[in-house]
């Protein structure tokens, strides 16, 4: 016989849910729970630490040249978990940067390391520019946000 809800918090001394749609939720479901904790985006100060950290935790060190307060201020809306998705994705891109290079000058990718100096073993701006556009793009789709097309001028 399968516990119902209702059996399992008489049992239990705390039961902890998340939701990231809190109005699709029922209202039986809710009442269910005596405390309702909400848990908003961090503030521009609080994305620029939880970069830093999740640079430092990753070993990804960074090039003078990045700027951590300017890219939490691109970050808006994203919390935790994106900004250490946004690190990951920064990572990546320098991976694909480096084997880009190595591939146009028709060497292997350790000649690249072992030559590279910061260009290798740090992150850029430009590997955080292509990782904040991947995530603003899994955002917009997961919130079911339009594509809207880059235009130029010339498609005028």
């Amino acid at each position: 016989m399968q516990p119902t809800l209702q059996d399992i918090i008489e049992s239990s001394r705390v039961l902890i849910a998340t939701t990231s749609k809190i109005d699709d939720v029922p209202d039986g479901i809710r009442s269910l729970f005596t405390h309702e904790f909400e848990i908003s985006a961090p503030n521009e100060n609080a994305r620029e630490l939880i970069l830093r950290n999740a640079c430092l935790s990753s070993a990804s060190p960074l090039s003078p040249s990045v700027n951590l307060k300017n890219i939490a201020l691109q970050t808006a809306a994203l919390v935790a978990g994106d900004l250490v998705d946004v690190v990951d994705r920064a990572s990546l891109a320098r991976s694909k940067r480096m084997q880009d290079l190595a591939e146009s000058q028709n060497c292997q990718l350790t000649d690249i390391v072992v030559a590279g100096g910061q260009f290798t073993t740090h992150l850029l701006p430009a590997d955080f520019t292509s990782a904040i556009a991947a995530a603003r793009s899994t955002f917009s789709d997961a919130i079911g946000a339009p594509k809207i097309p880059t235009v130029t001028w010339d498609d005028v």
